[in-house]
């Protein structure tokens, strides 16, 4: 366990080193933050970083990515040496609070930078590509392959803890999954809501653009979600299985997402969605996106630590 939380923190640092040594590679400078290096040719690095539009866009899909990685935590690490209530309140406090700063500075730059009715329409998920017609919901289709693979993965990946912690057949706590199938059904709601319709399955736009989502998330993101929960759970390796749910469920829905991952990989090069995108240059189309997601490595882990923190502490999910 030691092992897997030092590279749940180390991928994503070498990944994001990697992707700025690129950058510096492209630019010609070791100090390209003021460089045009976003694939629209219109933001310097910095700039991506800071870009208070698209993380308000992003605010839905990341908040309940953060969820459903804090329930799958919580199926795979029922098994705790639980520190005193206090410090479980404290814990709680001080991730509510973060998390509260992270949104309100998305909420905030973007009101001020771009006004009102920006932040209503990214927020409402009107925005797919610099560009494009707004169009309701278009930025969730945008995502709806990724991020479900993306939930599924998790999942996938507590239950291969539960097989490396206690074996086959281990067990997980039965009132997490229940709670992550009420985020798959969450999910399923809003995308109703949305407006569903066949791009994200068939358009190189959209395959190429969730592709990428994976990449990133997959590399960056999902790792630091989980490295905070597994260092808020103390975990007793020796404690015995116990009650509860075969991980089999969970690898189950983790074999699902890495099949969407397979589609979404073959399609966009069927597709050639590479061809679709806004520069022919490959390195300025996949490093600076790991930047453009910066808010994202603050916020879904933070959400995933406190939904994980929150319902271990709770009567409600002790079985």
């Amino acid at each position: 366990m030691r092992t897997i939380s030092f590279l749940a923190f180390a991928i994503p640092g070498i990944t994001l080193a990697t992707a700025f040594f690129t950058i510096c590679y492209v630019t010609g400078s070791f100090w390209p933050w003021q460089e045009m290096v976003h694939e629209s040719g219109e933001r310097s690095l910095l700039n991506t970083i800071l870009y208070y539009e698209h993380a308000a866009r992003e605010l839905p899909v990341d908040l309940i990515l953060g969820v459903a990685i804090g329930a799958s935590a919580l199926f795979a690490l029922p098994h705790q040496n639980s520190p005193p209530r206090w410090m479980g309140l404290r814990r709680s406090y001080l991730l509510a609070a973060a998390s509260a700063f992270v949104v309100v500075a998305i909420i905030a730059g973007t009101l001020v930078g771009e006004g009102t009715g920006v932040l209503s329409e990214n927020l409402l998920q009107m925005h797919s590509r610099p560009g494009e017609q707004l169009e309701w919901g278009a930025h969730w289709r945008f995502h709806l392959l990724s991020r479900l693979s993306l939930m599924l993965a998790s999942l996938g990946f507590a239950g291969c803890i539960i097989w490396l912690l206690r074996g086959t057949e281990g067990c997980g706590r039965s009132s997490a999954l229940r709670f992550f199938g009420y985020v798959l059904a969450t999910f399923a709601v809003l995308t109703v809501i949305f407006r569903p319709n066949p791009d994200p399955f068939l358009d190189a736009i959209f395959l190429g653009h969730q592709i990428r989502e994976v990449f990133t998330h997959l590399l960056v993101t999902l790792p630091l979600s989980w490295a905070v929960c597994f260092s808020l759970a103390n975990i007793d390796e020796n404690a015995e299985s116990g009650t509860g749910t075969n991980g089999r469920l969970a690898i189950l829905a983790g074999l699902t997402g890495f099949a969407l991952w397979v589609y979404l990989f073959f399609a966009s090069i069927y597709s050639d969605s590479i061809a679709q995108g806004q520069t022919d240059n490959l390195i300025l189309l996949v490093s600076p996106h790991f930047f453009e997601h910066a808010f994202s490595y603050l916020l879904v882990p933070l959400v995933a630590g406190l939904t994980w923190q929150i319902t271990t502490d709770s009567k409600y999910f002790e079985s």
